[in-house]
């Protein structure tokens, strides 16, 4: 503050002042600040007094509030006090009459006989209650029959107030804790025996009909004048089974409980239908259940085949006359419940659900006798089971969801109840694979075997062995025998189990028989083989090991081509793509699918399966986990769990399946062989050339002109491929015949050419190597020509003794006749022409064939080593190709003509 300012304004003591004293003095300090504050010194005392007004008032209601609140207070404890006087009273007067009322002498005495008293009181109340129930139950019962007489439908409305009483007590037993079993037992009785009685008066009314309608004969029919009987006879007893279809309350026998693991819930049997299949089962009972001839355990096809025979008897009589009350019936109830019109709306789908379960009461009964029997009895079984599903699917549409059946994913079948849900798969997957493994040793182990069937397949396929197709055969058989099950899991452990493994044995085998080959024909280079003499070494290194090697490329070629023939077919296509989705949906994600497929077949899951399950590599076909099938099967199934793309988006190979394995590992056995058949093929070829380079080329030098071609030797026509070649060459000539042609016998002609062209660039690579070293005349040059046009010709198939004929066309014209060595031949061919000749001479060389246009030697060697464009412009004329310049003058400098 300014001094002016602190000297005009007095300061007040602030030592020695109690607390209030120094808040005013800030008080005041805070608001005269200035000179000018003292201008507004009224208006804050008149602040000051409203304030100090406004606190005055505010402790004034304090205490007022205060006094009221300890005037209520105390009213409130003195209304306590003297409310526990009373209490006090009464309890001593509530004592005293307890004692008088039990005549005890003791307080607690007294409130046990009072309780046990009450006990007995409510126990009577409780007992009346029964009597009362017992009383509704007994009127009902009994009025049920009386009323029936005089109308169905009031006997069904007392009947239905049964029913709720009987429904109404099972809640009502576990708020009790189980009070009164027996009580809930015999109201559930008479309900079950008044239910009985209704059903019998009503189903013998609808026999009576059916009997003069010549039920079950193939030619019942419902007359003009009975058929109004027979629709309400229907609907009385459908009307009776009304409340519980759809329901799981008093179910009866054919009402069978809820099918495991989401497979759904059998659809009730009609009783309507129940009535009209009664005889039929007597009869199917008295031929199969009897001891009879056609009782026979070893022969479930009668009882199957028999079920099949009512089916199509009594076809007419069931869709002319009980499906169009089904339609109406249920036609009428499907604006309030559309579920029992696709459920139970189809005749024969009505009257099959009838039929199953006495086939499945006759499949169970063989059971304890096929368990002593041989195995191939349950897998007779098994398969006429699979066989007869598949005709109720097939042949009657059984296995769509709602006809007939309550099961949204399909009807399972009765093969799959005697696999799954009496686990009967185990031990047939063993007695078929026990099967499947038996037919195999006897397919390799059976002597010629593993002959090469050259009639078995196409003549233009690469031929296989006996064992090979027959084998193709076991497994497309196997394929037969379960592809009908409605299981993925049970698929799946057939092709890994039986098929796969099949395919790994035999592939096993031939591995072994190209590594035995290996080992016999590897001394060739070391001299000796252990075990093997020479003669049997000879053998395999000529024609016999390229028919051991044939056999091994064949067997693995024609299986593999069988595989990915199978890749395409629904059956296994369906497999994979179901692998798939498995896969994808057991893999870890943020939130859980809404959709798992798994269908869980194994019957009794075990620890194992469970651990599977849980693991970081979860089961998703039994206790089969996705490396496991993956490792079998194709790795490319993984990518599914592996790939964050959603599942719609997730790159699919459009050449994977389920062989993708083994299919790969023959063809790395074909290419493996092919690279041996292809390395055998030349080391003869070249132990065949060998001795033609050293001794031919010798001999070149020598021959005279007289001996050259007429032809051109300045284009590829020169050659002769009709030629037979020299002496010195047919040894080279034979050896390519009896190898190529061989092959070209067992092989297809794509494998063939492969191998062909290495030989003839092997030849070709041989020849142009000796020939840079040899001397060469105009006869020798001529010879030479003829050689390579007959080892041209001989690939070809021209001439006596041909290879291949079409197989191999234009192999010879591609890589011998314009290859390096051919070439070279053509530019060591070329002719004498002279330099000056007179007009005789002319004449002379006329005669002989020249013409005027064609080069000769003195040109070719003028113009090819005068200078490098020279060069090339001849070689051009002479349509050399392969030959660089340099390797052009290389050539001609070993004609012997030029060094003279």
């Amino acid at each position: 503050m300014p001094s002016t300012v602190q000297s005009s304004i007095p300061s007040f003591p602030r030592e020695n002042t109690d607390d209030r004293t120094s808040r005013v003095a800030d008080y005041v300090d805070d608001k005269l600040q200035t000179l000018a504050d003292l201008e507004d010194l009224d208006a804050l005392l008149s602040n000051v007094r409203q304030q100090h007004e406004l606190l005055k008032q505010q402790l004034v209601s304090a205490e007022s509030s205060l006094q009221e609140t300890q005037s209520a207070s105390q009213s409130g404890s003195d209304d306590l006090i003297h409310r526990g006087a009373n209490l006090t009273a009464r309890l001593g007067k509530l004592d005293q009459d307890l004692l008088t009322v039990t005549g005890s002498s003791v307080s607690d005495d007294a409130m046990q006989k009072f309780e046990n008293s009450m006990g007995k009181l409510r126990q009577l109340d409780i007992a009346d209650g029964y009597f009362r129930l017992l009383k509704d139950v007994d009127e009902l019962s009994s009025q049920c029959p009386k009323e029936l007489e005089k109308s169905h439908r009031s006997a069904l409305d007392t009947f239905r107030r049964l029913q709720t009483l009987n429904a109404a007590l099972g809640p009502l037993q576990v708020d009790a804790e189980g009070a009164a079993p027996h009580l809930l037992d015999h109201v559930a009785d008479i309900t079950s025996s008044v239910r009985g009685t209704i059903k019998e008066t009503l189903a013998k009314e609808l026999r009576s009909i059916l009997s003069e309608c010549g039920w079950p004969s193939k030619e019942a029919m419902v007359p003009n004048n009975l058929r109004d009987q027979f629709d309400e006879s229907v609907r009385k007893l459908l009307d009776l089974q009304l409340p519980e279809l759809g329901s799981e309350d008093g179910m009866s026998r054919s009402m069978a409980a809820s099918m495991q693991r989401g497979k759904g819930k059998q659809a009730a049997v009609l009783l309507p239908i129940e009535v009209l299949a009664a005889p039929l089962e007597l009869r199917f009972r008295y031929h199969f259940t009897t001891g009879r001839a056609t009782d026979r355990i070893d022969q479930p096809q009668m009882f199957l085949s028999a079920v099949l025979d009512m089916l199509s008897t009594h076809e007419t009589f069931v869709m002319e006359h009980v499906q169009p009350i089904l339609s109406a019936y249920f036609g009428e109830l499907s604006t309030k419940n559309n579920t029992l019109l696709k459920t139970y709306g189809d005749a024969i789908s009505a009257f099959i659900t009838t039929l199953l379960p006495m086939v499945r009461k006759k499949v169970n009964g063989m059971l304890p006798g096929i368990d002593k029997a041989p195995p191939q009895l349950l897998s007779h079984l098994v398969d006429e089971l699979l066989t007869f599903d598949t005709a109720l699917r097939d042949d009657w549409q059984y296995d769509e969801p709602g006809n007939g059946n309550a099961n949204e994913n399909g009807w399972c079948g009765l093969a799959w109840e005697l696999l799954v849900l009496k686990g009967y798969f185990p031990k047939w997957l063993q007695i078929e694979n026990d099967f499947a493994l038996a037919r195999y040793e006897e397919i390799v182990n059976t002597s010629g075997s593993f002959e090469i069937d050259y009639e078995g397949v196409d003549a233009n396929a690469t031929k296989p062995t006996k064992a090979a197709i027959r084998l193709h055969d076991l497994l497309e058989n196997t394929t037969d025998r379960y592809s009908r099950l409605p299981s993925f899991s049970h698929r799946l452990r057939f092709l890994i189990d039986i098929q796969i493994q099949m395919l790994d044995l035999f592939h096993s085998r031939l591995h072994s028989s190209l590594e035995a080959y290996l080992s016999m024909t590897s001394g060739v280079l070391g001299r000796s083989v252990q075990g093997i003499s020479r003669e049997e070494q000879a053998h395999l290194m000529g024609l016999g090991g390229l028919d051991r090697l044939c056999r091994v490329y064949g067997s693995a070629s024609f299986l593999e081509a069988a595989m990915r023939d199978w890749s395409d077919e629904p059956l296994f296509l369906d497999m994979y793509r179901t692998l798939q989705e498995r896969v994808r949906g057991r893999a870890p994600s943020p939130s859980p699918l809404a959709n798992d497929t798994n269908d869980n077949d194994e019957p009794n899951p075990t620890a194992e399966t469970d651990a599977a399950m849980t693991s970081s590599n979860p089961a998703i076909a039994g206790t089969m986990t996705a490396s496991d099938i993956a490792a079998r099967t194709s790795t490319a199934v993984l990518a599914a769990a592996d790939d964050d793309l959603a599942p719609s988006t997730a790159p699919q190979s459009p050449t994977a399946s389920v062989f993708d394995e083994t299919a790969g590992a023959y063809n790395r056995l074909c290419a493996r062989t092919e690279g041996i058949l292809t390395d055998a093929v030349l080391r003869n070829v070249r132990e065949a050339l060998t001795p033609y380079l050293r001794t031919a080329g010798a001999s070149f030098a020598s021959l005279s002109s007289s001996g050259a071609v007429s032809g051109p030797a300045h284009s590829p026509a020169g050659f002769d491929r009709n030629s037979p070649g020299s002496p010195d060459v047919q040894p080279v000539l034979a050896a390519i015949r009896s190898q190529l042609g061989f092959l070209a016998r067992g092989l297809a002609p794509g494998p063939v050419r492969r191998i062909a062209r290495r030989v003839v660039a092997t030849v070709d690579t041989a020849m142009w190597s000796a020939l840079v070293g040899w001397r060469i005349s105009g006869g020798g040059a001529a010879v030479l020509m003829g050689d390579i046009g007959a080892l041209a010709g001989t690939m070809e198939g021209r001439g006596a003794g041909g290879v291949a004929g079409t197989v191999l066309k234009g192999v010879s014209v591609e890589l011998f006749l314009e290859g390096k060595s051919g070439e070279a031949a053509r530019v060591l061919g070329v002719r004498v022409k002279g330099r000056g000749l007179m007009e005789g001479e002319k004449e002379e060389e006329e005669r002989k064939g020249w013409k005027g246009e064609e080069l000769g030697l003195w040109e070719v060697e003028r113009r090819l080593f005068a200078d490098n464009e020279s060069a090339r412009r001849v070689l051009e004329e002479m349509e050399i190709v392969k030959l660089s310049v340099a390797q052009a003058r290389q050539a001609l400098r070993c004609r012997v003509e030029l060094g003279s």
